[in-house]
């Protein structure tokens, strides 16, 4: 998945499946000056892009981003690209009651991570992520962002 090609309410994916879920958070604003370009190829409703540095971002401490994913007995890896700007960012991810944090901050300008997330959990079970912005650096918008998330 990718998000922000052309707006702030943009998504593609890879056509044919949809197994990342975006289950929203707050309002989302669109931006193109990501330090990490994007590319793909096979996708809907965008077929290819190249070299996008596009993402979207929401502003202030408590925004928030959330995806879920299926679960089962066999090991999968979800990798989220997320970042901040002039803020920090807590990402937690819970399956079957677990969890587990990691955290991301910049104060004076844009940090971007990828997070790879290699999970297994009982047949059925669903991993949830929720990015969210901790503390806010900037006085209008210091903000969490999300540009891409893959699962294999």
């Amino acid at each position: 998945m990718h998000w922000g090609l052309t707006g702030a309410d943009s998504v593609n994916r890879r056509a044919g499946t949809a197994q990342i879920e975006d289950l929203g958070g707050s309002p989302r604003g669109r931006y193109d000056n990501n330090p990490q370009l994007y590319r793909w190829s096979g996708g809907t409703p965008t077929g290819s892009a190249g070299r996008t540095p596009t993402g979207v971002y929401s502003c202030g401490r408590g925004a928030t981003f959330t995806l879920r994913a299926p679960a089962g007995p066999a090991t999968r890896t979800l990798r989220v690209y997320a970042g901040v700007w002039m803020a920090a960012g807590r990402l937690t991810v819970t399956v079957d009651g677990a969890s587990a944090t990691r955290t991301l901050e910049n104060r004076e300008a844009i940090s971007t991570g990828r997070f790879e997330i290699r999970y297994r959990a009982e047949a059925g079970s669903r991993l949830t992520v929720t990015w969210t912005a901790t503390a806010v650096h900037h006085p209008t918008c210091g903000n969490v962002d999300l540009q891409a998330a893959t699962l294999s």
